[in-house]
């Protein structure tokens, strides 16, 4: 990382999201870096090694390998639909956020339950 370059970074457990076992990563921007969050393919724990990111504008996989279940995916990739406008202001400022507040402006999916998207 060059200096000048601050990246904030959050990581999410059952606890933020209600999808249990899988930890996702938020980053905020640095130069270069596109709007997206990394899920961690190792449960409980975010694994630099082993991990995959979500486009927050196009909800593709566009960089690792998924190797979580398909519906623990489904799960998550709902939870970044629910999140899309907090995720993208952390995106954008989280640099500058208080992490507290972005915790609270997040909201869960409901237990045991994948939602229903329209897209």
């Amino acid at each position: 990382m060059r200096p000048n370059q601050d990246v904030e970074m959050v990581s999410l457990d059952y606890r933020d999201t209600c999808i249990p076992g899988v930890i996702i990563r938020v980053c905020s921007k640095g130069k270069g870096r596109s709007p997206e969050v990394r899920v961690s393919n190792t449960y409980g724990r975010f694994d630099e090694n082993d991990n995959f990111s979500i486009n927050l504008m196009t909800f593709e996989i566009v960089g690792g390998e998924v190797r979580i279940k398909s519906s623990e995916l489904r799960q998550v990739i709902d939870w970044i639909k629910q999140n899309e406008r907090q995720l993208k202001a952390y995106w954008q400022d989280g640099a500058t956020m208080l992490t507290r507040d972005f915790l609270d402006s997040l909201t869960k999916l409901e237990h045991g339950t994948t939602l229903r998207t329209l897209s």
